[in-house]
């Protein structure tokens, strides 16, 4: 059986000339023509075999420049043959110009389209299903999932395509938008809900970071923007911060992101365990808790790294991973106190010395100190000794 397909061309300059000359891919000295021959071969340079004769009785030559005028119709059949109209198609498919069929047709990336009944059925078939499939998500998700929905679509498509308020418009105006989304790009809507897309919850959490401000996008990188500036590098892709998120040595920072997405998407200083419990089950309770033990002890925030641990203790009991962060706290605990305790002998060495003898430890070669940085309060001796109490043990 032979299908007839014809060639489409809608680029501004084939269109003018009424043809399109198709570009023969080549890579590393290698021509790729869709005919399995070495290019001396190609160029005759060298003689076929009689298989090579009778699989391809017409053969491309890669040095050759190939014109085909718009409107052009190739018969293809279901068996290989290696025709003429076969050899050029294969030639085009391979160029990238030219889109397989309208509904694949895209301006930007292609001259023009092979119009073919078969395969416009078929895409079309599989768009109507796939709206069928985005529609019927969004009707069956639960009412509140769809801010979560709308967050996603609207860092994944262009704002003329999804223009929505996420925190101000109204739950109609957002499922108006989702349906109208759906009817135009229907795969972009699946992959926002679990069932299409089984990965969506790590991609929503960058998301939500990204709409709340703490993590920057900066052209195709990303930054950690916890304090509100653009800080430690995060990876160039949405799959890299991901990654970056899942490493042990992370723990401590997507602790601290998820406590602070909650506090936003409460409004309240967040304490969790129980209430998550009954919510997201005593797995995900854990985690979050495990996270923001890590988070705040790699921070320093030991009283509050104190509070977690009682409420783990209490949501699992002594086990394994339990006695882990408590021997990582009590590390904390008795750096913090040695640091306390050479920060309080610093500072009464500090006072025991006049002022002129600690300008002269600023100065001296090798300090850690700047003396430009004290021009402003030169004759303030304890503003002095703070500053290199700062320098000294936060730095």
């Amino acid at each position: 059986m032979s299908s007839k397909i014809k060639l489409v061309l809608e680029d501004r300059a084939c269109k003018h000339h009424n043809a399109f000359y198709i570009p023969i891919v080549q890579e590393n000295n290698v021509f790729y023509t869709g005919q399995k021959l070495s290019t001396k071969k190609m160029i005759g340079e060298e003689p076929l075999t009689p298989e090579e004769n009778n699989k391809y009785p017409y053969i491309i030559n890669p040095l050759l420049t190939y014109k085909v005028a718009n409107g052009r119709t190739f018969n293809i059949e279901d068996e290989y043959t290696g025709d003429v109209d076969k050899a050029i198609y294969d030639l085009i498919g391979l160029c990238g110009k030219i889109a397989p069929s309208k509904s694949e047709y895209n301006s930007t990336v292609h001259k023009g389209y092979f119009a073919n009944k078969q395969k416009d059925a078929e895409a079309e078939l599989k768009k109507i299903d796939a709206f069928y499939y985005a529609l019927h998500s969004i009707r069956t998700m639960e009412k509140s999932g769809i801010d979560a929905v709308c967050t996603m679509l609207y860092y994944t498509s262009r704002r003329d395509e999804f223009d929505i308020n996420i925190e101000n418009d109204s739950y109609e105006v957002k499922l108006a938008a989702l349906t109208r989304m759906a009817r135009t790009e229907p795969e972009k809507v699946m992959k926002c809900f679990k069932e299409h897309n089984p990965g969506i919850e790590e991609e929503l959490f960058i998301y939500k970071l990204i709409h709340r401000g703490l993590i920057k996008k900066n052209g195709n990188e990303y930054f950690e923007a916890i304090n509100g500036s653009q800080k430690n590098f995060m990876g160039n892709s949405l799959n890299k911060v991901i990654d970056y998120l899942t490493k042990r040595e992370n723990d401590h920072i997507r602790g601290k992101f998820m406590t602070l997405l909650a506090e936003f998407e409460s409004g309240n200083t967040v304490t969790i365990p129980l209430s998550r419990v009954n919510t997201e089950g005593k797995e995900k309770a854990k985690e979050f808790l495990v996270a923001l033990i890590k988070a705040h002890i790699a921070d320093g925030e030991l009283s509050d790294a104190s509070v977690k641990l009682s409420e783990l203790k209490q949501l699992t009991g002594i086990t394994d991973e339990y006695i882990s962060l408590e021997e990582r706290y009590n590390k904390a605990i008795a750096s913090s106190v040695t640091a306390n305790t050479a920060k309080d002998d610093f500072l009464k060495e500090l006072n025991e010395l006049s002022l002129e003898k600690i300008l002269a430890k600023i100065r001296a070669p090798k300090s850690i100190y700047q003396y430009q940085d004290i021009t402003e309060i030169i004759d303030d001796k304890e503003k002095i000794i703070q500053y290199m109490l700062d320098k000294k043990f936060n730095s």
